[in-house]
């Protein structure tokens, strides 16, 4: 399928791709914006349709794998955030910060803790906390899934006795 066939699909089944999303988001503007990134997937992934006939299904898969993603991702993130005290909350949240000074100091502070933790335990967090699975972790690090799950948990606890004992 070229460019020209592609956007013809697209747009022919834009209002059934949107309405999919939407169920699946329960939200407009959430719906274009998965709709948005499951595009540029599909782009980059159009050499696996096998037939045009079949564009609505496949766009469809492809939708539907995007939102789960983002939501294991989402959910990841608020479980890492959900078992840290105030004090450790105060270095990880990614809240934005006016004041340019205090945002470097809580990001030299988050970086001064993960720099007494051993780089195989920090760099197995630091893949989980920006989204990547377990097995994606494995496979970067060439260590068994149990191994990467381990790693990340000592580095969490290693973080938070460390920022516990700075409080």
């Amino acid at each position: 399928m070229n460019n020209k066939s592609f956007d013809n699909h697209y747009k022919k089944n834009y209002r059934n791709l949107l309405f999919f999303a939407q169920n699946l988001t329960q939200s407009k503007s959430d719906a274009k914006d998965l709709l948005q990134d499951s595009s540029i997937k599909a782009i980059e992934n159009i050499n696996s349709l096998k037939s045009k006939d079949k564009f609505l299904p496949w766009f469809q898969r492809i939708i539907y794998s995007t939102f789960i993603t983002a939501y294991h991702k989402r959910k990841r993130r608020k479980e890492i955030l959900s078992n840290i005290s105030p004090n450790q909350n105060a270095l990880l949240k990614g809240t934005s910060v006016k004041n340019k000074a205090i945002s470097q100091l809580k990001r030299k502070d988050f970086n001064k803790v993960f720099k007494k933790i051993k780089k195989k335990y920090r760099e197995a967090f630091r893949l989980y906390f920006i989204g990547y699975s377990y097995n994606e972790i494995s496979e970067i690090q060439g260590v068994p899934v149990g191994t990467v799950k381990s790693r990340i948990f000592t580095a969490r606890n290693l973080a938070k006795k460390i920022i516990d004992q700075a409080a």
